[in-house]
């Protein structure tokens, strides 16, 4: 069992956002996703929200965990930081079909939130399965690691963006 995210004393540690899971693939909700994503804006912290993608090659899987990821992630009255895409696995997908499948995901995001999405992923799944695609577009060669698996730095972003991956429970 998780403990819970003790938000004053990160806060109060100098942490000024967090982004919280909100989904994963198309039916795996956080269950303490609203609690993580609402009580740190008490706290005077920014938060965003993820969805760890599970790629399939099923007709409409991206717009589907897309969708689902708007629809989970919309649920605050406060503003967010932009939502972000956790890419670890590439679901068999081939280099051009994992690519069609982030354009179509990113591309629902952007149309259910108004929003760019950010893409988390580890320096060596970008190479081989995205950096054809997303790399020229967006000027990125490969995300920047700062110290470890877990954190990685976007531009804009003043410090270290440490992701909670909580895995579904069984």
């Amino acid at each position: 069992r998780l403990r819970p995210i003790r938000w004053v004393e990160t806060s109060l540690s100098g942490e000024s956002f967090t982004y919280v899971k909100a989904t994963e693939g198309s039916n795996y909700v956080n269950p303490t996703y609203l609690a993580d994503s609402n009580v740190p804006k008490y706290v005077g912290m920014s938060v965003g929200s993820y969805h760890y993608a599970q790629p399939s090659s099923a007709p409409g899987d991206a717009a589907a965990q897309a969708n689902f990821f708007a629809k989970t992630s919309i649920v605050s009255h406060f503003p967010t930081l932009p939502p972000v895409l956790d890419l670890e696995e590439s679901g068999g997908l081939s280099p051009k079909e994992l690519q069609d499948w982030v354009r179509e995901y990113v591309s629902v995001v952007k149309m259910r939130t108004g929003r760019d999405t950010m893409i988390y992923t580890s320096p060596t799944f970008w190479p081989d399965l995205l950096a054809r695609c997303h790399g020229r577009h967006h000027g990125v060669r490969q995300p920047s690691a700062v110290a470890g698996p877990l954190r990685h730095r976007h531009p804009g972003c003043p410090r270290r963006l440490e992701v909670r991956h909580d895995p579904p429970v069984q």
